[in-house]
């Protein structure tokens, strides 16, 4: 399985040269983006409640549709992981055009997921790696049934042309951060900052390369 990752020549470059991985970023990080077409609120995924289908109860009092102004938001929380957004489309222009991308990789799936559990997997005890096509929903969508780490893959449909690919990791939830080699301990969630997780391999600077099977330059 093959999917595609977008972006800047001089940070996915280092990438199919093997020197280092790709980048996984917090859910929080991506309501910081400067691109306005591809910042979304990761850490709450909003829908509407059709106020004029449904009853609505709160603590066991019946609130009349009469007294909303409009149809309630809803939010649901997803789990707090680090992420990696890919795309199922190939070599496309409107995603270096949306993205302000000006290169693109081919991702070997199987073979990054096999890559990241023997590195990360390896260093940090009780990761968990997910990966899934998103799940687009509508305004009107309920969510309220899907499991927090599930939601991490469903988007407004507002975000439907990125079909995206999202491979996710979740850190275990008993553990305070990650601990470094000195014996500090770096928070897994940093309150309004942005964290990334990154790998190089000492012994092998070629190594990630195995998980890019191709690459295109955006033409003009």
């Amino acid at each position: 399985m093959i999917k595609y990752l977008y972006g800047k020549k001089e940070f996915l470059e280092p990438i199919a040269k093997g020197e280092i991985s790709p980048r996984f970023s917090d859910l929080g990080h991506y309501s910081r983006l400067e691109n306005a077409l591809m910042r979304d609120k990761e850490t709450e995924k909003e829908f509407l409640w059709d106020k004029n289908v449904g009853e609505l109860f709160i603590n066991g009092h019946h609130i009349s549709r009469e007294s909303l102004a409009s149809d309630p938001i809803w939010k649901v929380p997803p789990r707090h992981c680090y992420c990696l957004c890919l795309s199922s489309k190939k070599n496309s222009n409107e995603l270096f055009e949306r993205f302000n991308a000006d290169y693109c990789l081919a991702i070997d799936i199987p073979i990054l997921i096999e890559s990241l559990k023997s590195t990360f997997g390896h260093e940090i005890r009780g990761l968990v790696f997910q990966h899934s096509e998103i799940t687009y929903y509508a305004k009107y969508d309920d969510l309220l049934g899907v499991s927090s780490e599930q939601v991490v893959f469903y988007k407004p449909e507002l975000f439907l042309p990125e079909a995206e690919y999202r491979i996710a990791i979740f850190y275990p939830l008993n553990e305070k951060g990650f601990y470094t080699s000195d014996g500090r301990i770096i928070p897994f969630q940093l309150e309004g900052e942005s964290t990334h997780l990154q790998c190089n391999m000492e012994n092998d600077d070629k190594y990630w390369s195995r998980v890019v099977v191709g690459s295109y330059e955006k033409t003009t």
